[in-house]
């Protein structure tokens, strides 16, 4: 007995020190002033990203958006940390002509999430710059996540959108902004302006 004792009583500490590390969550959504201490979880504990999964599209003419998120639980962000995000890739047609495709989304390893076209989640009411959307609420909730163009990987913006549903469909009401040269470089000869028109303010349906 007293062999199998001390295994047993190792597990159970060992098992106690996981529970106690998945404890110090802190809400992506308004969270504390004063967070627990390190590993943090960052979580959507309100579940504001799940709106946003699935795929979207825009379009008007011969202009179309098409955009797709998954969402990933307990993503590596620092050290022990993790964190809920979104993943994405999107296409952009111009006049009738492909000008950016990342679809479909690559398979990238979970240390390798901030590799994939979207990536992010910051969420807040409002988020500055948030798109004008009157049919999302009077207390909206906006979520912000990075965007890369596969042709030009220095190239970012961000997408800052909310969901809403309006006559029985769901909608996207998003913003895009924020165009720079992520690592701005003497020798850098490539486009300073990404494919989607800065300050495009856009309305997706979910499809």
């Amino acid at each position: 007995m007293k062999n199998n004792w001390i295994p047993i009583t190792l597990i159970i500490t060992m098992c106690f020190t996981i529970s106690c590390k998945a404890q110090n969550i802190v809400p992506i959504y308004n969270g504390p002033e004063q967070e627990p201490p390190l590993p943090h979880y960052y979580k959507d504990v309100d579940n504001n990203l799940d709106p946003l999964v699935g795929t979207w599209k825009w379009q008007e003419g011969n202009n179309s958006l098409t955009v797709e998120f998954k969402k990933v639980e307990r993503a590596p962000f620092g050290g022990e940390s993790v964190k809920d995000i979104l993943i994405g890739g999107y296409t952009y047609i111009k006049n009738g002509v492909e000008c950016t495709n990342s679809l479909p989304m690559p398979n990238l390893p979970m240390d390798k999430l901030t590799n994939y076209p979207i990536w992010g989640g910051v969420i807040g009411t409002p988020i500055k710059g948030s798109p004008p959307c009157p049919e999302c609420g009077t207390n909206p909730r906006y979520v912000k996540v990075q965007v890369r163009e596969p042709e030009n990987p220095l190239l970012e913006g961000k997408f800052i959108m909310g969901h809403f549903i309006q006559n029985g469909v769901e909608k996207m009401g998003l913003l895009f902004l924020n165009t720079a040269i992520s690592m701005p470089t003497a020798d850098y000869t490539g486009p300073e302006e990404m494919c989607i028109p800065e300050f495009s303010t856009l309305t997706l349906v979910k499809q």
